[in-house]
């Protein structure tokens, strides 16, 4: 036992030793005590080492020690199982996972009354809770379209496979777009872990090149890794699917029928445009084969008849009915008269300019408006097609795009992933078949562009709840009080303040119980006064952030005695983990506590204004009348009293009363 705790040659020769290690085993089930308290001791200091505890693992130590934790109630042979058996079940490489009877177990030894026993159970606990118990198988088995990254068309890919320092990499397929890798890896991983992280890289001589990198969160491995809520996800990424097709379906019709109302729009606009412009050139060639003479002398008796017509209509209704009349008649005459002699001069400038025959000038303008008329037509029917075909181009393109995002989705649902490339976007490959090359030197094939995507398929397994099963007992939280309650026992107290840190931070419904448990809070500010004990402190701070972020726990805190002003003092410790955590704390507090205020304040307000709607008044016909008399009278008798509404006047000056 000595030499294997203070020496690394002791734990070399064990390895190299196997023999050695079966009479440790065999000695651990020993009837004498002595004997299996220094063999537990050795086997926990031979496990220190993790090629130690991969050996006992595989003498089955493991399920021996348990063996033995069950049937022992020696407080020093249990100490030294619960020793060991920290190096077999703590950390991310750990050669065993405990299961729900190791765990009970184990929580039962906060009852003992060895206190060593106690602190070395509680922080096994603590850590053991901390640390959550998964395994997280990933099977990677090829990918898709790859992008083109070497001057032959092709990809030599490998991938790198992540999480918590831990990492696995795949083989390198040499010249291809469409790898086959067959890749499985296990990781031991907790709730609280870093992400996932695949990494695509291309092959080279000169130094690898990373070209797209795919990131997952531990909440989408659980998510992905079971399988009733893996079916569940790839419903609705289904349903996604098809709510994209078909609102990209709805949307290219709208976008269709928005085309053709445009198209019909330009049509008639433009057939208008090209009526009227038909229009004029034939009213110039009308004007211009007319009779000028013949045109004046019509503008000049319409202009008489109707001035006839007026002066017959104002006849008999009065003189000034008739002078009236007699202005509007030479009015009319005049501007008809006017508009012969314009019409003469218009066209004889016209007809002046002309060379040749008029006539043949009017058939000319005639055929002249007609072949404009058609040439305005065809290219106004180019336009509204031109403008179709721009609309059925857009509904098209987004349609293609909600195809290419539905079939993703789809492909998602069957367990292909998208990496993303180095600018965030997602990465764009190549599929199809190459052929070689031209006589350009380019690349020949059936190729077209398409995402990049790599097969991958989780199992998410939880071994054991061991925040839950902390939790269970209805003794757990009362006891943990009494730990903290001793006096002289700073280690225990930080252990035990880790328990109910990790409980309140993977249990919820720790948190309300915790904070109503009766001088809790009181027993964390005692805590906080004791000198020295920074451990203690931070776990108490830590404690608090998370209780607070449970409103009613809030206000009890705020108002424990001196609590926030021992919290206040750590603030000078600056730049130090225990500042930084107090900040966040009295951060949240002082928001925290400002919300609960300005509600009851609300709360308040609330209740005073539903009370005076609730109160009845008082009818005026059941009021009491006073000695005075009715309301207006004991205000008249009120108003007329000097002694009541008057100072006493100085001498000399007349009464305001006697004045009026």
């Amino acid at each position: 036992r000595t030499l294997l705790k203070c020496s690394e040659f002791g734990r070399r020769w064990l390895r190299s030793n196997r023999w050695a290690v079966k009479i440790l085993l065999e000695l651990l089930l020993s009837d004498d005590l002595h004997v299996q308290e220094h063999s537990a001791w050795c086997l926990c200091y031979f496990a220190q080492d993790h090629e130690g505890a991969v050996i006992l693992q595989e003498e089955g130590a493991f399920v021996k020690l348990k063996v033995l934790l069950y049937s022992t109630t020696n407080t020093v042979i249990l100490l030294a199982i619960v020793s060991a058996l920290e190096d077999f079940l703590l950390g991310m490489d750990r050669v065993a996972a405990p299961d729900d009877a190791l765990v009970r177990e184990l929580i039962s030894l906060l009852q003992s009354e060895d206190h060593h026993l106690v602190e070395t159970a509680a922080a096994f606990l603590a850590l053991m809770i901390q640390q959550d118990y998964i395994d997280l198988n990933v099977k990677i088995s090829q990918a898709r379209y790859l992008p083109q990254s070497d001057n032959w068309g092709y990809c030599d890919p490998f991938l790198k496979i992540a999480i918590n320092e831990h990492e696995l990499q795949t083989s390198v397929q040499r010249n291809t777009l469409e790898p086959v890798w067959n890749f499985e890896g296990e990781f031991r991983i907790s709730d609280k872990s870093d992400d996932l992280t695949i990494e695509l890289y291309d092959w080279d001589n000169a130094g690898d090149e990373l070209l797209a990198t795919l990131t997952m969160t531990c909440e989408e491995l659980a998510e992905l890794g079971n399988e009733y809520t893996r079916i569940a996800r790839g419903r609705q990424l289904s349903h996604e699917g098809m709510d994209i097709i078909r609102v990209a379906e709805n949307a290219s019709n709208a976008e269709i029928e928005a085309g053709r109302e445009e198209q019909r729009e330009i049509r008639e606009n433009g057939i208008a445009e090209a009526d009227r412009i038909r229009d004029e050139i034939l009213e110039d060639a009308r004007f211009i084969g007319s009779d000028p003479q013949a045109e004046s002398k019509r503008i000049i008796q319409e202009a008489n008849q109707k001035a006839q017509n007026l002066t017959a209509a104002a006849a008999g209704q009065g003189r000034l009915q008739e002078y009236r009349a007699g202005l509007e008649c030479e009015r009319l005459k005049k501007e008809a008269k006017q508009k012969a002699a314009e019409i003469q001069n218009v066209w004889t400038k016209r007809t002046s300019e002309i060379e040749g025959d008029l006539q043949e000038k009017v058939e000319q303008l005639k055929r002249q408006a007609e072949h404009r008329h058609g040439r305005e037509v065809q290219a106004v029917e180019e336009e509204a097609k031109k403008a179709l075909m721009a609309r059925v181009r857009n509904a098209n393109h987004a349609k293609s795009i909600a195809d290419m995002e539905a079939r993703r989705l789809f492909d998602l649902k069957d367990g292909w992933y998208v990496p993303l490339d180095e600018n965030g976007e997602r990465l764009q490959g190549v599929r199809g078949h190459i052929d070689g090359f031209d006589d350009k030197g380019q690349l020949k094939g059936d190729l077209h562009a398409g995402l990049a995507s790599i097969h991958i398929q989780f199992d998410f397994r939880v071994n054991v709840n061991v925040d839950e099963l902390v939790w269970e007992p209805e003794w757990i939280l009362p006891r943990l009080v009494e730990l903290l309650r001793r006096e002289d026992r700073p280690l225990l107290w930080a252990n035990t303040l880790r328990i109910l840190r990790a409980l309140t931070e993977d249990v919820k419904e720790s948190r309300s119980a915790i904070g109503k448990f009766p001088g809790m809070f009181t027993l964390l500010n005692n805590v906080l006064v004791k000198p020295g004990q920074f451990a203690c402190y931070l776990e108490v701070c830590r404690l608090l952030t998370l209780l607070a972020k449970n409103l009613d726990n809030v206000m009890p805190i705020v108002n424990e005695n001196n609590l926030l002003k021992n919290l206040k003092a750590f603030k000078k410790y600056k730049g130090s983990e225990i500042a930084d955590v107090t900040a966040t704390l009295l951060t949240r507090l002082d928001k925290s506590a400002a919300k609960i205020r300005k509600a009851e304040t609300q709360a308040r307000r609330d209740g005073r204004q539903q009370a005076a709607l609730e109160k009845k008044p008082d009818s005026p016909l059941t009021k009491a009348k006073s000695p005075l008399g009715s309301p207006h009278m004991k205000s008249q008798n009120r108003l007329e009293s000097p002694k009541q509404r008057h100072s006493p006047l100085p001498k000399g000056a007349a009464s305001p009363m006697k004045k009026k």
